[in-house]
């Protein structure tokens, strides 16, 4: 398999989608952290607050909340259309290299504004003040002495950014629109689901992890680099923050909070919006209604609806996180100390292996417990057990 052709250009996609993901990640957080490193203006809170969403939010949902958001029948393609009277959709991005980059940085820049914010507000500003006060442009105060201190903590966050996109299917699986812009990940999907090739999708599989295995150790690698910046700064003085004085300060502070609040709660605004839609006729015309919210609490029973398992379905996702947060928890502590242990020496094998979940995907986990539930058949209890196994090899790493 590794000297097919094909297998090769899946590879080089899933290499350039990260890449490219990860770079406008990147230089979308990036004026967000140095707004929230060095201003005090009205919003930063809430900055601080959406940008916590995508992190809870499941990629299902976000692939909804595109659809509805930037679809071609879509919220903003429907005020584009009324707003300039114009008869086709002007945005059409879905199911381009376009829409999976921008749900990939919908998803991953608030890991870059937070982990470089969070970087940039400990580094003393007396090197800044001494360099201004020899006559340098604040532009070149930044490019010179800013920039290069933020070096670790913008690689730290692009290595992590590169490895979920890396790793990342819903997304692709539903807005790549097709082979052209298949992954690994979504190749490995088609062949143990669709064609019910076990031993591709497994050698695929082992493909994946050896890529993102080095990924993870880059990533401890930019981890031990932002530590060693912050002994070398020797923090020793608290840094100030400043309202914006200048119009021009003023308005990018502005525009980037609406751009924030659009950006992140545009798609959620759309899916709530869609789900007080029902459709009123045989045509498909739709109209205000809370059906959907009458079918789900029970107060309406329609044969056949989805919505009549939902309380069931909810009671079930419940219980498994309440089981995958405890077992995580104490293998993540258990982990959490070994480290604090082997961390005096250096020893970046047992960091390796304790983020070593983060390197397998959950396609790649899926298929694993997947072969192993098809050596037990008839006993369906085995399933829910995986499933929460399953769930406490991703959610292990996060504890640490």
């Amino acid at each position: 398999m590794l000297t097919d052709a094909y297998t090769w250009r899946i590879l080089r996609f899933t290499l350039l989608q990260a890449l490219a993901s990860t770079v406008v990640s990147v230089l979308i957080g990036l004026p967000g952290a140095y707004l929230l490193a060095t201003y005090r203006f009205p919003g930063k809170s809430i900055i601080r607050a959406i940008c916590t969403l995508p992190f809870v939010l499941p990629s299902i949902l976000v692939v909804l909340g595109f659809v509805i958001f930037y679809g071609n029948n879509g919220l903003v393609n429907t005020l584009l259309m009324s707003m300039f009277d114009l008869e086709q959709p002007p945005l059409r991005i879905l199911y381009t290299f376009g829409a999976i980059i921008i749900a990939h940085a919908f998803y991953n820049f608030p890991i870059a504004l937070g982990l470089i914010s969070s970087f940039w507000e400990q580094l003393p500003s007396r090197y800044n003040h001494a360099a201004m006060t020899m006559g340098a442009r604040r532009w070149t105060v930044f490019r010179t002495v800013t920039l290069p201190r933020l070096v670790p903590a913008i690689l730290s966050a692009s290595t992590l950014i590169f490895l979920f996109c890396f790793s990342s299917f819903a997304i692709l699986l539903v807005l790549g629109g097709g082979p052209r812009f298949t992954t690994l990940e979504v190749e490995i999907y088609r062949r143990a689901r669709m064609t019910l090739d076990l031993e591709g999708a497994a050698a695929l599989s082992l493909l994946s992890i050896a890529v993102t295995l080095v990924l993870v150790a880059a990533h401890l690698w930019t981890q031990r680099m932002m530590a060693h910046q912050e002994e070398i700064e020797a923090i020793s003085e608290r840094r100030l923050e400043r309202s914006p004085r200048s119009i021009w300060g003023k308005s990018i502070a502005f525009l980037y909070v609406v751009f924030s609040v659009v950006f992140v709660l545009g798609p959620l605004a759309g899916i709530i919006y869609r789900s007080f839609l029902a459709p009123v006729s045989r045509s498909g015309d739709l109209a205000f209604s809370t059906r959907w919210y009458r079918q789900l609490f029970g107060l309406e029973t329609v044969a056949g609806s989805p919505l009549g398992v939902a309380a069931s379905a909810i009671l079930l996702s419940l219980t498994i996180a309440a089981i995958t947060a405890f077992v995580s928890l104490v293998i993540g502590t258990m982990l959490a100390a070994r480290l604090r242990k082997t961390r005096r020496r250096s020893n970046i094998s047992m960091e390796l292996y304790a983020m070593l979940p983060m390197a397998v995907s959950s396609v790649v986990v899926g298929l694993g417990y997947y072969l192993v539930s098809s050596v037990f058949t008839g006993r369906r209890s085995l399933g829910v057990v995986l499933v929460v196994l399953a769930h406490v090899v991703i959610a292990s790493p996060f504890v640490l």
